[in-house]
């Protein structure tokens, strides 16, 4: 039975943690693009926690301008045993990692030929709305 009740704490802390990324997310400037939430963390908001993640992974085009907003909502840097630094909140016991946009998911960038025969190149959508107050698909 503990590990239901462990399981169940983790789950509200990963999903207080979302919310406080959504809350960083939503003070940045205008202008700046917002995160997408990838890897574990986003298999297990879409899962309903069936996937637990151990950290959140936001991909962001703009990684400095999430971080400060991170600070602001509650979250530390730290740094991992073998010198990786991340951002950690005290209270909920989990880790942002945010992964800077600098060309590392180019699979995801699809090469199209126009009619003059040039190849343009188009960022594709990886993102799925959530709403993370229901749980539900938006």
């Amino acid at each position: 039975m503990g590990q239901v009740a462990d399981r169940a704490r983790w789950r509200n802390s990963v999903l207080h943690a979302l919310q406080l990324l959504a809350q960083a997310s939503g003070r940045m400037r205008y202008g700046v693009p917002e995160p997408v939430l990838c890897g574990a963390a986003a298999i297990d908001l879409y899962t309903g926690g069936l996937w637990p993640a151990t950290e959140i992974d936001p991909l962001a085009p703009e990684a400095w301008p999430l971080h400060g907003e991170l600070l602001t909502v509650g979250f530390r840097w730290t740094t991992r045993p073998d010198g990786s630094r991340y951002m950690w909140h005290p209270t909920l016991q989990i880790g942002v990692n945010v992964i800077d946009d600098d060309g590392v998911f180019e699979p995801f960038v699809r090469c199209e030929h126009s009619d003059s025969g040039r190849r343009t190149r188009r960022r594709l959508p990886i993102g799925i709305g959530f709403s993370i107050d229901s749980g539900h698909r938006d």
